[in-house]
């Protein structure tokens, strides 16, 4: 499958896009077709008003309050808050035991479906064994509130390296990063299991290893019909999404969409910026499928070709044309080390 070259007229769905954000959305219907030279309008304009649906939710969960978090929850002691997500808070912890600092992930607001991802999470996240992510202790549920408690990693992740390198991190550490990153979504998928959230934010440096945080979003790539995901809301960090997620074909995520994400991650790390900058949701999902990004080496002189054949590589809009799953890629990176 080829990218096509972006074409100079207006794109149809950046219009309806406009339109609903002056408050004067069309019908969809009726809209689509008065363009009848986009036959797959209107399957892309139910796929952005999917889009838009869950970015409402996350915004509206923001904006409320959040309630004071317990002192201790399943025996662990909770101190400072160290950060929050999508779906919930972490917080600085004392293991009840061995009196070890931990982190504990507390549900952020008690909806029905967020306490049931959040569980999955639990269960998933507490089946993998692998160095290069962070490890399960415990997890349960006290009232109407679930908790996480996982190993404290600490140093700093790589969104906060990138901050000191705003136009790329030195090649070395972005391959050394990508093969750490790659290994642990190998161990992952060879368990049934998706991260479906990669991103810098989600990779931690410090203390000699490279560590893969945040599950949150997992789900077993095996199993993935159940009643829950059935919706094809996109989940996940846009920035860093396959074509297939944003567009929330369900039926069609495995491994390749782990790996698309990891190669954004990467490409991020090389040049200091995504490979889809959009300024719209609807930009995004036109660039996504429309066109490719730069190439890192547009961007950066020094990077290798072999190096941006590997990250365009895992960045090819069709999964099949990417690396199959995390080992492949790690291997393929490995190989480029000097």
């Amino acid at each position: 499958m080829r990218w096509s070259s972006a074409s100079s007229a207006p794109d149809p769905l950046e219009e309806y896009d406009e339109l609903v954000m002056d408050g004067r959305a069309p019908d969809p219907a009726a809209f689509a077709a008065r363009h009848p030279d986009h036959p797959d309008l209107l399957v892309r304009i139910a796929g952005l008003e999917a889009l838009r649906a869950d970015m409402d939710r996350e915004l509206g969960a923001v904006g409320r309050q959040e309630p004071r978090p317990p002192a201790q929850i399943g025996g662990f002691r909770l101190g400072a808050r160290l950060g929050a997500g999508g779906m919930g808070a972490v917080y600085d912890a004392v293991h009840p035991a061995t009196g070890a600092r931990c982190a504990v992930k507390l549900l952020r607001y008690q909806t029905a479906a967020a306490m049931v991802r959040f569980e999955r999470e639990a269960r998933l996240a507490s089946s993998l064994d692998h160095p290069g992510i962070a490890r399960v202790i415990a997890f349960g549920r006290e009232g109407a509130v679930a908790w996480l408690a996982t190993e404290l990693v600490l140093g700093r992740s790589l969104r906060e390296r990138l901050v000191e390198c705003p136009t790329g991190v030195p090649l070395d550490e972005v391959l050394r990063v990508g093969v750490a990153v790659a290994e642990a979504l190998g161990h992952a998928h060879a368990a049934g299991v998706l991260h479906r959230d990669v991103k810098p934010a989600n990779v931690m440096l410090g203390l000699g290893r490279v560590r893969l945080i945040d599950f949150g979003l997992a789900i077993e790539h095996r199993h993935d019909y159940d009643r829950i995901t059935r919706t094809g809301a996109f989940v996940g960090s846009h920035n860093y999404a396959a074509p297939e997620q944003l567009r929330g074909e369900r039926r069609s995520l495995g491994p390749p969409a782990d790996v698309y994400a990891t190669g954004a991650t990467l490409y991020e790390a090389l040049v200091g910026r995504t490979p889809f900058e959009s300024a719209t949701t609807a930009a995004r999902l036109r660039n996504v499928n429309d066109r490719p990004p730069k190439t890192p080496r547009e961007l950066r002189a020094d990077v290798p070709r072999e190096v941006e054949a590997v990250v365009l590589k895992a960045l090819a809009p069709a999964p099949r044309k990417r690396h199959a799953n995390g080992t492949e890629l790690a291997a393929a990176l490995r190989a480029l080390l000097r």
